[in-house]
């Protein structure tokens, strides 16, 4: 999901995930999310699947973004991979430069 939405203050209420990984990016506005105040240009992360509790002390304009989840991600610099071995592959090409490999020309 991507919702732009537009907060009145002292709104209060619970954006439900339904069971979805969720985050909301605060654009504009002061918010306290899951009981955390979220400043301007941030991201909130929600643990897991729960849903965000949403809590407006000023007028705020907000992105809510997530959806189901890919899964666990290895990570290495920039690599990222669903499977270590592929993510070990990667980097020992990577390591040996461009034209070594068929992943990094």
């Amino acid at each position: 999901f991507y919702i732009d939405a537009s907060i009145e203050p002292g709104a209060q209420f619970t954006f439900p995930t339904e069971n979805r990984e969720g985050a909301v990016y605060v654009v504009d506005g002061d918010l306290k999310i899951n009981g955390q105040i979220v400043e301007k240009n941030s991201l909130a992360i929600g643990k897991g699947t729960q849903d965000l509790d949403i809590e407006a002390s000023s007028p705020a304009r907000v992105l809510f973004l997530g959806g189901s989840s890919v899964g666990s991600r290895f990570i290495y610099w920039n690599l990222v991979s669903s499977s270590q071995a592929t993510l070990n592959e990667a980097r020992e090409q990577w390591a040996k430069g461009p034209g070594h490999s068929e992943r990094f020309p």
